[in-house]
């Protein structure tokens, strides 16, 4: 029997760069490519449902004494804004309690999640470069089959906090006491496929993105977040519904499994509203 073992991955060049002579211009192509997704997309909010703010709300009124009056749960209203880049949460009406402003918190570190900028946010170039300036980075690009792929890798001297700049902070990654990171794109699609990172504890943790084409580009649609002993598995994904001719979160799942305990949530989007005036009301306003 013949055994054919074909060369599949081709190394094109790998050079190790001086933090100071790297150009990040790779890496801001690809925060271009995820900002402009969608373009005619300036904004649009949606109304959220799940069971756990009803759970939520439980716990946090729980201490409230019973002869007092019970505020009741809150409408959550999802806004996204392609003028800042970010997605915020907010109740439809003012909340008197301090416990449902605290909620509201909640909900907004857990779900205020854009897909296109939770990796690579464009507000966080000069931060990035400032960080790589201080890291001895090392880039390479490889070939298998039809598929390229860029490798970006920086050590860093000293431990440093990201603040954002590479990925956002609700995901369930490190952002402090970073040592190293690696970063595999996809230079035809203009995409991030893979990052890594290590912290000066000896944590390292991987995210693998995964995305779907869209109207001038791709759109990023689940983020699996693992270690490698297994004892981490996190997993983020947005299903997408066409309104008004755009794609837009009709549901977001999350996944998580760590030592110290198993969590599920499932959040869907209803009632979208496309491009509204900045000043319109955010439950009453209608769409152009």
């Amino acid at each position: 029997m013949k055994i054919f073992v074909p060369v599949l991955l081709a190394l094109l060049w790998s050079a190790p760069v001086a933090g100071a002579e790297f150009d990040p211009a790779p890496i801001e192509a690809v925060a271009a490519a995820y900002a402009e997704v969608q373009p005619g997309l300036d904004r649009y909010q949606a109304v959220i449902e799940t069971d756990r703010i009803a759970e939520i709300f439980r716990t946090m009124t729980a201490g409230i004494p019973p002869d007092l009056p019970r505020p009741t749960p809150p409408t959550l209203i999802l806004f996204w804004s392609r003028d800042t880049g970010e997605t915020t949460i907010s109740a439809a009406h003012p909340q008197p309690f301090p416990t449902m402003e605290e909620m509201i918190r909640h909900f907004s570190r857990k779900f205020a999640l854009d897909m296109p900028g939770l990796f690579l946010p464009v507000r966080g170039a000069a931060e990035r470069r400032r960080l790589l300036k201080a890291a001895e980075v090392r880039v390479s690009e490889s070939q298998l089959g039809a598929a390229r792929s860029l490798t970006i890798s920086a050590t860093f001297r000293d431990p440093v906090a990201l603040g954002g700049a590479f990925y956002h902070r609700a995901l369930s990654l490190p952002q402090k006491e970073i040592v190293s990171l690696a970063m595999d794109f996809d230079p035809i699609q203009k995409v991030l496929r893979r990052l890594d990172v290590g912290t000066a504890s000896g944590q390292r943790l991987s995210a693998e993105l995964r995305h779907l084409p869209c109207r001038n580009g791709y759109l990023l649609n689940e983020v699996l977040i693992t270690s490698p002993d297994g004892r981490i598995d996190d997993r983020l994904k947005i299903t997408f519904a066409e309104v008004s001719g755009f794609l837009l979160p009709a549901r977001q799942e999350r996944k998580s499994r760590r030592p110290e305990g198993e969590e599920r949530t499932t959040v869907t989007f209803v009632g979208h509203r496309v491009n509204l005036p900045q000043t319109a009301s955010p439950v009453q306003g209608e769409p152009r």
